[in-house]
C-alpha cells in the first residue's frame, strides 16, 4: 500500500491517485483548517504578503508606505482580507495631505479577492488592484488620504490648481493625484458601501469592465468622486459624490478647474449611471470622448452611456458636460442652479428627455455643433436661455482628425414636448439648420424662439403659449409632457442607498466653501472667510452644526454686530474711523474658540473708466494711451474699497465689457511701517506709491496676484493704479498688508 500521492497521466489528463492513508490525513487537515478559516495578524511593517484569509487584530497601526511596495500585498486568489475595523495610518500625525505617499493594500493579477472593513488614511493610494477578476471592496472608510494643497484663495484663482485628466494610460491619475480605490484592468468587480471624504479622489477605474459601484459615499473631495478611463459596461448606482469641487469662490470666480463628481474620459462606453447624487461639483458629470477621438483618429468616443435619475445640481460649471460623443441618453436627471445645465458640444444622436433644468446662470442646454439630437419632455425654468443651439467656425478644431472625419454641423435637431417657464429666451438658434420645434409649452417667457438670419428650414408648429403662469398646471394636464422619457427601462441594480439630498438639505452654490485643502464639509464649526481684506466693513459667516455663537473679543475702534446669534449666521466688523486697521476677532461656538482675522482699509477712491480702441492698445501705443487717460472718462465712481470682479460683464452701464481702462487714485493715511501692496488683476496693471512705480505687470494675463513691499513713513501716501482689460474675464482688486 502506497502512502504518497502518485500523479499519473492517462489519455493526456493528469490524475492524482490518493491512497486510503493519504485520504485520511487530508480529511484531518480539512477539519483542522476549513477553507474559510482566518489567520489573525498585526501590521508592523510594510511589504506583508497575504496568501490566506486574513483578519487584522483590532487597533491603530502607523506604517508608512514607500513607493509602489504596499503595506499589505495580496498574493493569492480567493483571499479575504478583513480589517475587522482596524485602522492603518500611512503618515506621521502632523503630516499634511500633500505629503502623503505609498499604497496601503495592493493586489496584482489575483482573482476573487475581498477587502473589507478597513479604515485607511494618510496614503497616496489606499487600495490598488490590478488585472483581477471578481474583486470586492466593501464597508471601508478611506477618508483622509492624499490631496494637493490648493493655491487659489477666496480672492483670486490660481491656474496651477487646474487638473489634467487627459492622460492616464500610464496611471497618471493615481500617481499625480492619488485615489481611495484604484482599479486597473479589472472585470466584474464590486465596490459597495465604502466612504471616502477629505481627500482628492475617490474611486478611479482604468480599463475596467462589468463592474458594479453602489451605495458608496465619496463626497467632499477636491478632485473627482468617481472617474472612469477606457472603462465600459459598468453600472454605477445609488452613490453620493457631492461637493467634489475646487476652483470656486462665491461671487468672485467660478472655474471648477476640471473637478467633478463623476468623470468619464477616453473611450468609456455602454455604462449606466442611475440614482446618484453629484451636486455642488466643479461639474456634476463630465464626459469627454478623449484625445484618441479628437486628436488622433477621429473615431470612437464615450458612446451609448445612460444617465438616469441623477442629481447634478449646483455645479460650478456644467451639471452635465458630454462632448464629442454619440448616442448617449440623459433621462430624468436634475441640473438646477448650474452655470449650464447641459454642455453637449459636438455630440450627436443624443437623447435628453424628462430632465429638470432650472435657475442656471448661463444656458439650460448649450449645444454647439450638434446634429440629429432629440430634446424632449424636459422642464426649464428661469434660465437666461433654456436651449441654445449653434454653429460657428472653429478653425483649430475643424483641422483635428475629429473635425475632418465627423459631421460638425448644427442641424436636424428636434425640440419636442418641453415646458419653458419664465425663461428669458426659451429657444435660441444660431446658424442652425432644419431644427424642429414642436408641441412645446411656453409659459411667460420674454422670448419664445429666437433665430438669426443664417438659420434655415426651422420648423415650428403646434406650440402653445401661455401668458399666465397660474394656468400652467391645467395646461400640463392636457399634454403628454411627462410621458416621453418613460419608454426607457433602466437595468436592475443592486444599490439601495437614498443618495439624493433629502428635502430641506443644504443646497446652493453659496455653500461651496473651499480652503487650501478642498471643500468644507460642515461637520465642525467654521468662520468663513477666516481672513478678510475689505474696505470700511467686513462680513463673516459662521457654519457648522446648528447652535449659537458669541463674539468674545472685539478690539477698540471697531464695531461688531450682532455679538450673539445662531449658527448658521453672520456678523459684520466695521471701522469707526477711516484709515488702515488690522484686527483679530474672537468667537465661541459649539464649545470651540475660533478667530477671524482681517484688514480694513477705509479711504476714498476715485475710479475713472475709459474705453480704448486697437490704435490705443496700452502695450503697443503708449503715447495714445496716455492721451486717452488725459481725456474725459466714460464714467467715474467714488468708492471706499477696490474689489471688482467683473467676470465678463460691464464695469458700469456706461462702459462696454471689453477694451476698457481703469484709473483709481486714493490718499491713504498710514502709520510708519513696512507694507505689502497686493493687487489681483486681469489684465494689465501698474501701481504707484507717492509717484514711485512698485507694481508693473503690463501684460495680458488671467486673474493674477502681484505684490510689492515698501517702507513708509507716517502720514498720507498717494496711491495710483492703472489697469487695462482686453476681452473676456476682468478683475481688479487692491489690498494692503502690514
Amino acid at each position: 500500500m502506497s502512502f504518497a500521492f502518485s500523479p499519473r497521466a492517462q489519455h493526456g489528463v493528469e490524475l492524482m491517485v490518493i491512497t486510503p492513508l493519504s485520504l485520511f490525513f487530508s480529511i484531518l487537515v480539512a477539519l483542522a483548517s476549513p477553507p474559510d478559516s482566518f489567520q489573525e495578524i498585526t501590521i508592523d511593517r510594510a511589504g506583508i504578503v497575504i496568501k490566506h484569509n486574513t483578519r487584522i487584530k483590532p487597533g491603530t497601526y502607523r506604517v508608512q508606505g514607500s513607493g509602489e511596495e504596499g503595506v499589505l500585498v495580496i498574493d493569492a486568489d480567493g483571499v479575504v482580507l478583513d480589517f475587522n475595523g482596524a485602522e492603518l495610518v500611512g503618515c506621521e500625525e502632523d503630516a499634511t495631505r500633500d505629503g502623503f505617499s505609498g499604497i496601503a493594500v495592493i493586489a496584482t493579477g489575483r482573482h476573487r479577492v475581498t477587502i473589507k472593513n478597513a479604515r485607511i488614511r494618510g496614503f497616496k493610494t489606499a487600495i490598488l488592484v490590478q488585472e483581477g477578476r471578481g474583486l470586492a471592496v466593501e464597508n471601508c472608510d478611506l477618508s483622509g488620504n492624499f490631496a494637493q494643497r490648493l493655491a487659489s484663495t477666496p480672492m483670486r484663482e490660481n491656474s496651477a490648481d487646474w487638473l489634467w485628466p487627459h492622460e492616464n494610460d500610464e496611471d497618471q491619475w493615481r500617481k499625480n493625484y492619488g485615489a481611495g480605490i484604484y482599479l486597473k484592468g479589472c472585470t466584474q468587480a464590486v465596490i459597495r458601501r465604502n466612504v471616502g471624504k477629505g481627500s482628492q479622489n475617490g474611486i478611479l477605474l482604468s480599463r475596467c469592465e462589468g463592474c458594479e459601484v453602489y451605495d458608496n459615499d465619496f463626497s467632499f473631495n477636491s478632485g473627482w468622486g468617481l472617474a472612469l478611463w477606457r472603462s465600459c459596461k459598468n453600472i454605477i448606482s445609488h452613490n453620493k459624490f457631492d461637493w467634489c469641487v475646487r476652483g470656486y469662490s462665491h461671487g468672485v470666480y467660478w472655474r471648477g478647474q476640471d473637478s467633478t463628481g463623476i468623470l468619464i474620459f477616453e473611450q468609456c462606453s455602454d455604462n449606466f449611471f442611475g440614482w446618484n447624487s453629484a451636486t455642488h461639483g466643479g461639474d456634476g458629470f463630465f464626459l469627454y470622448a478623449g484625445n484618441e477621438t479628437l486628436r488622433r483618429t477621429g473615431k470612437g468616443g464615450c458612446n451609448r452611456n445612460v444617465l438616469y435619475r441623477n442629481d447634478f445640481s449646483h455645479a460650478v460649471a456644467n451639471g452635465i458636460e458630454a462632448t464629442f460623443s454619440d448616442s448617449n441618453l440623459f433621462i430624468e436627471n436634475i441640473c438646477n442652479d448650474c452655470q449650464h445645465g447641459f454642455w453637449t458640444g459636438y455630440s450627436y444622436n443624443t437623447w435628453i428627455a424628462g430632465n429638470r433644468i432650472e435657475d442656471c446662470s448661463g444656458a439650460g442646454i448649450a449645444w454647439e455643433h450638434g446634429h440629429d439630437n432629440l430634446i424632449e419632455g424636459n422642464r426649464f425654468a428661469r434660465n437666461p436661455v433654456a436651449i441654445d443651439l449653434w454653429w460657428d467656425y472653429d478653425k483649430d478644431l475643424m483641422e483635428t482628425p475629429y473635425g475632418k472625419r465627423v459631421d460638425t454641423d448644427s442641424r436636424n435637431n428636434r425640440v419636442l414636448h418641453n415646458v419653458f417657464l419664465r425663461d428669458k429666451t426659451a429657444v435660441r438658434l444660431r446658424e442652425s439648420q432644419k431644427t424642429s420645434i414642436e408641441e412645446n409649452l411656453f409659459v411667460t417667457c420674454e422670448e419664445n424662439i429666437a433665430e438669426d438670419s443664417k438659420c434655415s428650414a426651422t420648423r415650428s408648429r403646434d406650440n402653445r403659449i401661455i401668458e399666465d403662469a397660474s394656468q400652467l398646471d391645467r395646461a400640463l394636464q392636457s399634454t403628454a409632457i411627462d410621458e416621453h422619457s418613460r419608454s426607457y427601462h433602466p437595468p436592475e441594480t443592486a444599490g439601495s442607498l437614498e443618495a439624493i439630498l433629502p428635502e430641506g438639505a443644504r443646497r446652493g452654490r453659496q455653500y461651496i466653501l473651499i480652503d487650501e485643502w478642498g471643500p468644507y464639509d460642515f461637520k465642525a464649526p467654521k468662520v468663513w472667510p477666516n481672513d478678510v481684506i475689505a474696505g470700511r466693513e467686513a462680513r463673516f459667516f459662521l457654519y457648522g452644526p446648528e447652535g449659537s455663537f458669541e463674539v468674545t473679543q472685539v478690539p477698540a475702534g471697531l464695531t461688531v454686530g450682532p455679538l450673539t446669534g445662531s449658527v448658521p449666521g453672520q456678523f459684520t466688523v466695521r471701522a469707526e474711523k477711516p484709515g488702515y486697521r488690522a484686527f483679530e476677532i474672537g468667537i465661541e461656538t459649539g464649545g470651540r474658540l475660533m478667530t477671524a482675522w482681517g484688514t480694513l482699509l477705509s479711504t476714498e477712491w476715485t475710479v475713472e473708466f475709459f474705453q480704448w480702441t486697437p490704435d490705443q492698445d496700452p502695450r503697443e501705443h503708449p503715447e495714445a494711451w496716455r492721451k486717452l487717460l488725459a481725456g474725459t472718462p466714460r464714467d467715474t465712481l467714488q468708492l471706499d474699497a477696490l474689489g471688482f470682479q467683473w467676470q465678463g460683464g460691464q464695469p458700469t452701464p456706461k462702459v462696454q465689457a471689453d477694451h476698457f481702462a481703469t484709473v483709481a487714485q486714493a490718499a491713504i493715511d498710514l502709520p510708519a511701517g513696512t507694507y505689502t501692496f497686493v493687487t489681483v488683476s486681469d489684465d494689465g496693471i501698474r501701481l504707484w506709491v507717492d509717484g514711485e512705480l512698485i507694481i508693473d505687470n503690463w501684460t495680458w494675463h488671467p486673474p493674477t496676484e502681484d505684490r510689492a513691499t515698501v517702507d513708509l513713513e507716517k502720514g498720507i501716501h498717494e496711491v495710483k493704479i492703472e489697469h487695462f482689460e482686453i476681452d473676456g474675464w476682468a478683475a481688479l482688486s487692491f489690498a494692503l498688508e502690514h
